[in-house]
């Protein structure tokens, strides 16, 4: 395109298009394509910066390792499209019930993380039993059961972990929970 015999007008109407197909691409980019959260580079990148954040202004973060419980079964019993269908229901239960300020994103397969900002273990576990509650409920009427296990991690001023560490420590204890529920 030739913006030499472009009005000062056109150009800036020009440029406005395509500052908004870089940000369509941008968001395109950053999302899981099954449940619309943020993919695992966006997420990590978004933590990284939060956690950066929380310290310099002392804040706490939760930072919560999620895993869908039975989708190996779910997929090999009822069909990949029935467990993408699951993990895109639980993405909604989960983005309707955490805070504007919160975020999940898609870690692995059937793998999630979210973090809760400016909060602490209380309040992140008030949510996550909601959660679990909705999901439990909606559960019900179905012919598999559908859950998720999880576990915690708090940052806060005293933490000299690395962000890698601190999601290991919540993995860990995801599967700790897991193995207690059998």
């Amino acid at each position: 395109m030739n913006y030499n015999h472009m009005s000062k007008n056109e150009l800036i109407e020009e440029l406005n298009k395509k500052d908004k197909i870089i940000k369509r691409m941008k968001y395109i980019f950053g999302r899981d394509p099954v449940t619309s959260v943020y993919n695992r580079k966006l997420g990590l990148e978004k933590l990284h910066r939060e956690i950066n954040l929380a310290k310099i202004n002392k804040c706490n973060l939760i930072i919560t390792f999620a895993d869908v419980n039975n989708l190996k079964y779910i997929n090999d019993n009822y069909g990949h499209d029935t467990g993408d269908y699951v993990l895109e229901t639980l993405c909604s239960i989960i983005k309707n019930n955490i805070r504007k300020r919160d975020f999940i994103f898609r870690y692995g397969g059937d793998e999630f993380i979210i973090v809760f900002l400016k909060s602490n273990m209380n309040d992140a576990n008030k949510i996550l039993s909601r959660i679990q509650k909705e999901i439990d409920e909606l559960g019900k009427d179905l012919e598999y059961k559908m859950g998720l296990s999880y576990g915690l991690v708090e940052y806060n001023k005293n933490t000299n972990k690395t962000m890698e560490d601190l999601i290991k420590i919540a993995d860990y204890r995801m599967y700790e929970n897991k193995r207690k529920i059998g």
